[in-house]
């Protein structure tokens, strides 16, 4: 069955000239949001409280194009040393149209789905099983020029098996593999 988590990560956005961030944090009743990059150490760049539905939502505008940051939560009640939600992210210097496949691939549990759209016209993202079934179906479009970090995961239960994603822009097609083992 599912590990109850303090915090999990549910996205992440990156622009060219901020990145969007989003944790499912119900158990938490307010939290510290901590931000590193490549070359320095993690430092608390704010705090938050989830929202009704138990989502933490985060904006950094402090980003520049082309950096790589970090950024994970810890319960603001207490001072154990415990983090929640981790992830880092790559701030495009410009949004490209790109699909970076499943996140980690192979995985035995939950899987992200990466990718990147240059425009905000209609996209689809889909993941289908090898005998072509559709296993999910998206509109990425919505979310603009950027990278896009999905957790499919969350959402329902991936049985085993091999996979493609295909992300879908106009006439551009971008297609990657992705395998799912327990």
């Amino acid at each position: 069955g599912p590990t109850p988590v303090m915090a999990s990560l549910v996205s992440a956005d990156a622009f060219p000239d901020h990145v969007s961030l989003q944790w499912f944090a119900q158990e938490l009743s307010s939290a510290v949001i901590f931000r590193a990059t490549r070359e320095g150490d993690w430092t608390e760049i704010a705090r938050a409280a989830p929202d009704g539905t138990g989502m933490i939502s985060y904006v950094d505008y402090a980003v520049t194009p082309g950096g790589r940051y970090g950024y994970r939560l810890a319960n603001a009640a207490t001072s154990d040393g415990a983090y929640y939600g981790e992830t880092w992210v790559d701030v495009p210097l410009a949004s490209e149209f790109a699909l970076k496949g499943l996140r980690p691939n192979p995985t035995t549990h939950g899987f992200m789905i990466g990718f990147s759209l240059a425009e905000s016209a209609p996209a689809r993202l889909e993941v289908l099983d090898v005998g072509g079934r559709s296993v999910f179906a998206r509109e990425v479009g919505t979310l603009g020029p950027g990278s896009h970090l999905i957790d499919l995961a969350e959402r329902r239960i991936v049985p085993p098996g091999i996979y493609l994603v295909r992300l879908v822009q106009g006439v551009r097609a971008l297609t990657a593999r992705g395998v799912v083992i327990r």
